[in-house]
């Protein structure tokens, strides 16, 4: 039975505690209990999420094997993932395989970034996004 004593000795002194004042303690917890809960979610909840691959792995693989054989090179295929990021292009293989996308990315960016710098100069990014397209078309350019 000293178990049992332990147990009723616990019990009255939380029934002792709680008791002596008039409801305040339970009052504070009340309030505190699922502040702290809520506060904990909105916390995990608000926290940057982590991104996943925006294009699936196929569309990925194709689009690669489809630059490779049209002869660009990495730095060309970042860029475009890039640009077809920035500019919500869907699916991504369609800049390199239709024209028609591949000017209407090439009008936004050039929408986005004047062609020629204050001097007058022809920006280096406006003037490689033309050489990408004479790369991608050679017979439409």
């Amino acid at each position: 039975m000293d178990n049992r004593e332990a147990v009723e000795k616990v019990y009255r002194a939380i029934r002792e505690y709680f008791a002596s004042s008039p409801y305040e303690n339970e009052v504070v917890l009340i309030l505190l209990i699922p502040s702290f809960v809520i506060l904990a979610w909105l916390f995990f909840t608000m926290r940057p999420a982590k991104r996943g691959p925006t294009y699936p792995a196929k569309e990925l693989e194709f689009f690669r094997m489809a630059t490779l054989q049209k002869g660009l090179e990495d730095f060309d295929r970042s860029l475009l993932i890039d640009l077809a990021e920035t500019y919500q292009i869907r699916p991504l293989y369609k800049i390199v395989l239709e024209h028609e996308t591949f000017r209407m990315l090439q009008e936004k960016f050039r929408r986005d970034h004047p062609e020629t710098t204050s001097t007058g100069d022809v920006k280096p990014s406006v003037a490689y996004l033309a050489s990408l397209e004479k790369k991608l078309f050679p017979e439409e350019a």
